[in-house]
């Protein structure tokens, strides 16, 4: 076997543009300021990161040294994370940690064959940043509508399951990523976006029809992902006609009949104003996202 095919048939993003998420450890927005809530990425976030991303970048810095863990040595080992090292003069509380994770994604924002996109565990840390402008970008809020190992499942299992089934990971992200661009080109907006959805609501539960597969817990979680409006001048133009809540029945269907505990939950796709980036190169797709984790499926 040739070493393109071998690649292929072992690593699942072989042959498309890399995706990768810049991660932080957990961080806690004060009145004046930011506290650190962990010492380490949160194993959740991380495994939530892993099942949707290529490539993990997870910071460092001269001010505040937080080792990697056995965890992140494992990813670093398999090349999937890398921990670049940021100098800063000076910084107050968890601010380096803030400032380092900004500038990884900078450098490679734009970067030839990838995207980067920014996770932290609140959006309020992202809308403190400088770069912030308010009201000029858009959220997606995806409600109780992905699935996720739970945050004890091994590193490796999610690998193994991801070398298998990564086509309807990737399908997902996919119509998360173009819904908007999509309705921005379309000859009828309104139109286009109720069948971005219905296709968005099919690949949910594609997701969520494999979860079974999976010989490990799995959580229930919702997305939110933010997207700058800059390159998206009808969108921009007619935001108020977008924002709201539409229920996805096929998602919340199919969980239905995975969980009786996950009956009560609606998978809902909610649409408002959010930040947009300043100095953020143009993109179609969302550049930031947080990530919420519910009760276990299984």
């Amino acid at each position: 076997m040739g070493d393109a095919k071998r690649r292929k048939k072992t690593d699942p993003s072989y042959g498309r543009p890399v995706r990768g998420l810049v991660l932080t450890c957990p961080i806690e927005p004060l009145q004046n300021g930011f506290s650190i809530k962990s010492a380490n990425l949160d194993p959740q976030d991380l495994r939530h990161a892993l099942l949707f991303w290529d490539e993990l970048v997870w910071p460092t810095n001269n001010l505040i040294a937080i080792g990697s863990g056995p965890e992140a040595e494992f990813l670093e080992e398999a090349g999937i994370l890398t921990r670049p090292l940021y100098v800063f003069a000076s910084a107050k509380n968890a601010e380096p940690l803030i400032l380092s994770q900004l500038q990884a994604f900078k450098e490679r924002d734009g970067a030839k064959n990838s995207t980067w996109d920014i996770c932290q565990n609140s959006s309020i840390l992202l809308s403190a940043s400088a770069d912030a402008v308010t009201d000029a970008g858009i959220q997606m809020e995806l409600l109780n509508a992905i699935p996720v190992p739970d945050k004890d499942v091994p590193l490796n299992e999610i690998l193994e399951f991801k070398r298998r089934r990564n086509d309807e990971f990737v399908a997902l992200r996919g119509e998360i990523d173009n819904l908007v661009q999509c309705i921005n080109s379309a000859g009828d907006p309104r139109a286009e976006l109720e069948r971005k959805i219905t296709h968005l609501d099919m690949a949910c539960a594609d997701a969520l029809k494999i979860s079974a597969e999976w010989q490990f817990p799995v959580r229930l979680s919702s997305q939110k992902t933010t997207l700058d409006l800059k390159p998206f001048e009808i969108v921009a133009g007619g935001l108020a006609g977008y924002l709201g809540a539409a229920p996805l029945g096929l998602s919340s269907d199919v969980l239905a009949g995975v969980c009786g505990a996950a009956m009560a939950a609606k998978s809902i796709l909610n649409i408002k104003a959010d930040i947009g980036w300043r100095s953020l190169k143009p993109r179609a797709t969302p550049f930031a996202y947080v990530a919420r984790f519910n009760k276990e499926l299984f």
